[in-house]
C-alpha cells in the first residue's frame, strides 16, 4: 500500500501496486469526498458531504456510475436525529424517509417511516411507564428503561410488546400478543433461553447478544 500526503499531513491518496485506490478531497474543516477507483472516471464516489457547526454529518451521497445514493440528516438543536431521508437515482421505490420524536429527557418514543409507492407508512412507538409494569420493577420507565414497544403497519393492529426487567434494570422477559421472551439477565451467550413457550437448553442454543440499528438508533437484546 501506498499513501500520499498534503503539505499538512492528511491523506490525498491511497494506491497500491502504483495503482490509485482512493483519492480524499478536502473542504476547509473535513473530508468532503472520496473516489475510489483508479484515475478516470470512478468506480464509487462518496461526495457531498455536509455537516453541521459541531462536524456532525447532515448530508452524503454515494456515486456508483450513474446512480446516485444520497442521505440527509435532520438534527435538532440539542443534535438528535429528527429525520432521515435516502433517496436512490435508480429506484424511486427505494426511497426511505424516517421521523423521530422524543420525549422532555430525549428518550425516543417514535419512529415513522413514510409510505412511498406501494411500500404503507409504518409507525413504531416506545413507551417508557412509570408505573404498572411487569417484572419484578414495574416503575421501571422512572428509571429510563424502555417498558414497551407499538408497531402498526398502514391502518393495521397495533401490535403491542411490553418488557419486563428487574430491579437492576435488566432485561427479564418480554410479552406480546403472538408470544413471549424469557431471558435469564444473567445469561452469557449461548445460555438458556425462553421463546414463546419453547426452551432452549445452553448446549443447543445459538443466543447471543445483539444490536438492531435503525438509522444509528440502537436497541439491544437476545436473539437465537
Amino acid at each position: 500500500m501506498g499513501y500520499s500526503y498534503l503539505d499538512d499531513g492528511r491523506v490525498s491518496m491511497v494506491s497500491l501496486d502504483g495503482i490509485q485506490v482512493a483519492a480524499v478531497g478536502y473542504d476547509a474543516a473535513a473530508v468532503s469526498g472520496v473516489t475510489y477507483g483508479p484515475v478516470g472516471p470512478p468506480v464509487i464516489g462518496l461526495g457531498s458531504l455536509v455537516r453541521t457547526a459541531a462536524g456532525a454529518a447532515k448530508a452524503q451521497a454515494w456515486s456508483v456510475g450513474a446512480r446516485v445514493l444520497s442521505e440527509v440528516v435532520v438534527r435538532s438543536q440539542a443534535g438528535r436525529v429528527t429525520r432521515v431521508q435516502a433517496t436512490d437515482s435508480g429506484a424511486a421505490a427505494n426511497a426511505v424517509d424516517w421521523s423521530y420524536s422524543f420525549d422532555a429527557v430525549g428518550r425516543l418514543t417514535q419512529a415513522v417511516l413514510a409510505a412511498v409507492g406501494t411500500r404503507p407508512v409504518v409507525t413504531l412507538g416506545y413507551g417508557y411507564a412509570g408505573v404498572g409494569g411487569c417484572g419484578a420493577d414495574p416503575a421501571a420507565g422512572k428509571n429510563g428503561s424502555r417498558t414497551s414497544t407499538t408497531r402498526q403497519v398502514g391502518g393495521g393492529t397495533v401490535a403491542v410488546s411490553a418488557y419486563c426487567t428487574d430491579g437492576a434494570s435488566r432485561l427479564t422477559g418480554v410479552t406480546s400478543g403472538t408470544g413471549g421472551l424469557s431471558v435469564d439477565p444473567a445469561m452469557p451467550p449461548g445460555g438458556p433461553l425462553s421463546l414463546a413457550g419453547a426452551y432452549f437448553p445452553a448446549e443447543s442454543s445459538a443466543c447471543s447478544n445483539f444490536f438492531v440499528m435503525q438509522s444509528g438508533l440502537s436497541e439491544g437484546g437476545y436473539r437465537c
